[in-house]
């Protein structure tokens, strides 16, 4: 048994070797769009989004969507203080309605947690915090 597990081990080993990895960047942000992107992308339908932690019209970030080949870029939604400031970690989908949260920001300036359609419309302000987020370390 420990001769098979050997040889596949080593087969495995040999065929990753070979493996030549191509990244293709897609979209280079800047100011006035977002930038310092953060979070997972969400992908729904053929189209990713994504949040920025900076920039947008306000600098306080931005919910953003693009094609999966990188064309069609669009920021669906700045963040101006009131309805939220630099957004944290993942959105998820859900049919038609992207949910987030940002890290400052909203009624009491201690962030909130959102909903918004994926086409950019009919953003709602779920819940505000009322107190300093705690911190959740995950490893890299």
């Amino acid at each position: 048994m420990k001769k098979y597990f050997i040889a596949a081990y080593s087969i495995l080993c040999i065929g990753m070797a070979n493996v030549n990895a191509q990244i293709s960047v897609i979209h280079n942000f800047n100011d006035t769009l977002g930038r310092y992107p953060i979070g997972s992308l969400t992908l729904s339908g053929n189209r990713l989004f994504g949040m920025t932690s900076q920039g947008g019209a306000k600098d306080s970030g931005c919910i953003f969507s693009i094609n999966k080949n990188g064309s069609g870029y669009k920021d669906i939604c700045d963040f101006n203080g009131k309805n939220g400031a630099h957004p944290i970690a993942d959105l998820v989908v859900s049919g038609n309605t992207l949910y987030g949260m940002t890290f400052e920001g909203g009624a009491n300036q201690y962030g909130c947690i959102f909903s918004i359609d994926t086409n950019g419309s009919g953003y709602k302000d779920l819940h505000d915090f009322n107190t300093s987020p705690v911190y959740i370390l995950r490893p890299l």
